[in-house]
């Protein structure tokens, strides 16, 4: 079980993950090793969207995906991104509610990914408080189509 103190220490909030779309979108450098990760399943994603710049693991599959079996080839190719690099990309996850993003945290740690945090409010504090977007912009950004993964029900 994920334990209170690390998870504090691994949290960011609902204002750092919108400064982290912003600057993704602007195509700014310093954000360019985070990879906002949402581990919801696919049928979440295409019924409520995703947040934008945001890819889509079902937490059933993140295990897998960030084991050292899965090339970055293979990952790219299923995830539409390089696979992120251990000790140098961010990981922001997230969910509906916090839960299985708190352990999608754990797991990335548990698999060598010394850069995890966990946006605890998920996606419910990001429709809540992301005024920025609400014009649009996270309007079902990436929908099933594009996150659809196999395995994943």
């Amino acid at each position: 079980m994920l334990s209170l103190t690390r998870a504090i220490r691994a949290s960011v909030t609902v204002q750092q993950v919108v400064g982290v779309v912003r600057a993704k979108l602007s195509g700014n450098k310093a954000v360019e090793n985070t990879l906002i990760v949402d581990v919801r399943s696919t049928g979440e994603v295409a019924q409520t969207g995703i947040i934008p710049t945001a890819i889509n693991i079902p937490l059933k599959l993140l295990p897998a995906a960030l084991s050292d079996e899965v090339d970055d080839d293979e990952f790219l190719d299923v995830f539409g991104v390089p696979k992120p690099q251990k000790g140098v990309t961010q990981l922001i996850f997230y969910c509906a509610h916090g839960v299985r993003s708190a352990t999608a945290t754990e797991v990335a740690e548990d698999a060598g990914y010394t850069n995890a945090k966990n946006f605890g409010g998920s996606f419910t504090d990001w429709q809540n408080h992301s005024n920025a977007f609400r014009d649009g912009a996270c309007d079902k950004v990436g929908t099933a189509a594009s996150t659809a993964h196999p395995g994943d029900k």
